[in-house]
């Protein structure tokens, strides 16, 4: 049974045509996205092997990599027939975190120059089958960053690129402190997002905010989605004195959906306010699908 069991939740991995488990490389030692963070990446949630906001994802994904001046690789065309094969790999779980990396290739050269004749990139996927227990999230506490500092004149702090150690160590911070997440503010001393998502507050009189891609956050597929549904307004230069008087927070990404934040810097928040937050349950009833954006 415990067999079965390691089977069901083994990570598994796709590069070069092939597919591989995990503990097995499936990059070289000199690509660029392994040695430079040179490469973007995106993580979506599957249900029962159907990608959520799939478009969404995707076209972001072509962005962010137009942005770091990278070519699409050649087999990026065949990324929705890898996906079905990495998931009847796994045994077809119910839930599952899907990460497609692209990062450019080496062209057999070193340095930080980008290859001339040589320019094109390589595309790794992983998926990650998801326990219910795991997605079951009811709550976040959050504290503010001292560490880390967004940017916002820098094209990567808009972007998912591999160079990721900002949002790192924004994370190992939170835990050292005893949080489960952190805010990261920008040069300004302004709200950009959280370590791992966007991030919402709840003012008495003005409904539902959320920072400004301006501000440094990520424009995030379910920040997008209730941007659209009317139910968040972006609005600028959030700053702590906002977080302070805030009645709720709430923090979003595409595995998890939306979660409220209980605690804020050893102040407990109204949880119940999140009267707008959906789960993986509504996900999988079709609320907030493409087809209703």
């Amino acid at each position: 049974m415990k067999m079965i069991q390691d089977r069901i939740n083994q990570i598994w991995h796709w590069g070069s045509g092939a597919i591989y488990p995990d503990g097995v490389a499936v990059i070289p030692a000199d690509d660029r996205g392994f040695a430079l963070g040179d490469g973007v990446f995106d993580t979506l949630l599957l249900i029962d092997g159907e990608p959520q906001y799939y478009k969404a994802h995707m076209d972001r994904l072509r962005r962010h990599a137009e942005v770091m001046k990278l070519p699409l690789p050649a087999d990026f065309g065949d990324h929705s027939r890898i996906i079905s094969e990495l998931y009847m790999r796994t045994k077809r779980p119910c839930f599952a975190a899907l990460r497609t990396n692209i990062s450019r290739h080496s062209g057999g050269r070193r340095g930080l120059r980008i290859p001339v004749l040589d320019n094109h990139s390589v595309l790794t996927l992983s998926l990650s089958p998801l326990s219910d227990e795991a997605l079951a999230v009811s709550s976040q506490t959050l504290c503010v960053s001292r560490d880390v500092r967004r940017l916002t004149s820098s094209v990567l702090s808009r972007i998912k690129s591999l160079s990721y150690a900002e949002n790192v160590l924004a994370m190992a911070e939170a835990t050292a402190r005893g949080y489960d997440n952190a805010v990261i503010l920008n040069e300004a001393g302004h709200v950009s997002c959280a370590a791992n998502g966007n991030i919402y507050l709840l003012m008495e009189g003005e409904g539902w905010l959320t920072p400004a891609v301006e501000d440094g956050c990520l424009d995030g597929i379910i920040r997008a989605q209730l941007l659209r549904d009317g139910l968040v307004r972006e609005t600028r230069s959030i700053d702590q004195g906002l977080l302070a008087k805030a009645r709720s927070l709430a923090i979003s990404n595409s595995i998890y959906g939306l979660v409220p934040v209980s605690v804020y810097e050893g102040r407990s928040l109204d949880v119940a306010a999140v009267d707008f937050a959906f789960d993986v349950q509504r996900h999988q009833e079709g609320h907030f699908s493409e087809n209703n954006a």
